[in-house]
């Protein structure tokens, strides 16, 4: 159908209000024939939506991305929202596409905010896409626009527990001078705060 319509004088490139192009509703979809086909006939892997996403920021298995790269698209493309494909991933709770996505070379720390995948996987305690994140090297001090490391992010004892364990600097402070424990404090979690001041004790002897 892609190349029936492409016959009969259809744009590859045509776009929806929004900037969609063909190619990036079929990477979105994981139609990977199709994002073959689209880019066989010449769709443009680069063309961006208001977003300033492309296809391979949409992309949504590895298959697609794989084919997008070989079409000489970058797998660590940050959209204008700040978003790329190991953080969406992570975001959605994506075990096995954050680990194909490392394997095929996406970068830990890729961030055009600061905030990083960890940052995102532990906003929302995905604790096993976390702890992927950490074993491929995700700097766990990284801070984002506000000051925040990823342990200011934790959303559980558990996820406390992994970041101190792997080290975390702890006197880091956000753009207010705060550090993560008075920072639970101050949101309401003073049961973090009580936790992660134990734990660090824990740590120190």
């Amino acid at each position: 159908m892609i190349r029936w319509l492409a016959n009969l004088g259809m744009d590859v490139d045509s776009r929806t209000e929004f900037g969609e192009t063909p190619l990036m509703a079929a990477a979105e979809s994981g139609a990977t024939e199709a994002v073959e086909t689209l880019l066989e006939i010449g769709a443009n892997p680069a063309a961006e939506n208001h977003t300033e996403s492309r296809a391979i920021t949409e992309a949504s298995n590895i298959d697609c991305v794989k084919l997008l790269m070989n079409a000489g698209e970058d797998i660590n493309h940050i959209g204008g929202d700040g978003y790329h494909l190991l953080k969406s991933a992570a975001e959605q709770n994506d075990i096995e596409f954050v680990q194909a996505l490392l394997d095929a070379g996406a970068e830990v720390d890729t961030t055009s905010t600061g905030g990083t995948a960890l940052h995102t996987a532990l906003s929302n305690d995905h604790l096993e896409i976390a702890e992927l994140l950490i074993a491929a090297g995700a700097d766990i001090n990284q801070q984002d626009v506000d000051g925040w490391s990823p342990l200011f992010c934790c959303r559980s004892r558990k996820a406390v527990r992994m970041i101190v364990d792997a080290d975390v600097d702890l006197s880091l402070e956000d753009d207010v001078g705060a550090t993560a424990m008075e920072s639970f404090a101050t949101f309401n979690r003073p049961d973090l705060a009580t936790f992660l001041k134990s734990h660090t004790k824990k740590r120190r002897t």
